[in-house]
């Protein structure tokens, strides 16, 4: 999550880093969500100045390569039109999800992700 929050500060859908933390159809979605960033001129700034930390909420383990990791993630993001610096949208949102990993060379990548519930505000998932 880390390092996709980190790309979309300054969006570039081929960004080497992505392969090693996402595959498969979320992957590609983030791919297409970062070419639209940036063929719009715009990128992603967090409004309490740092990302989104998620909240591990449930982890569980199918064999040694999937895993369902539930999390809250609640973040401040604004969309800034990159050559003036206006913000374009703002949202405060909780958000909780589910997303499946799997275990490959070495590292865990997300492959699936789906939005279980979502609040516009910043109060957090325990609903």
């Amino acid at each position: 999550m880390a390092t996709s929050m980190a790309v979309a500060e300054h969006p570039d859908p081929a960004d080497r880093r992505l392969p090693r933390t996402q595959s498969g159809p979320s992957l590609g979605r983030l791919r297409e969500v970062l070419a639209g960033y940036a063929r719009d001129g715009i990128h992603v700034e967090y409004g309490n100045g740092d990302a989104p930390v998620p909240s591990i909420e449930k982890v569980d383990l199918w064999g040694d390569e999937t895993a369902f990791v539930t999390f809250c993630l609640v973040e401040h993001a604004l969309l800034v039109r990159t050559s003036d610096g206006r913000v374009v949208s703002s949202q405060v949102r909780s958000q909780r999800n589910k997303a499946q990993l799997h275990h490959s060379t070495g590292l865990w990548r997300i492959d699936a992700m789906r939005t279980l519930g979502t609040w516009a505000d910043d109060e957090g998932c325990d609903r």
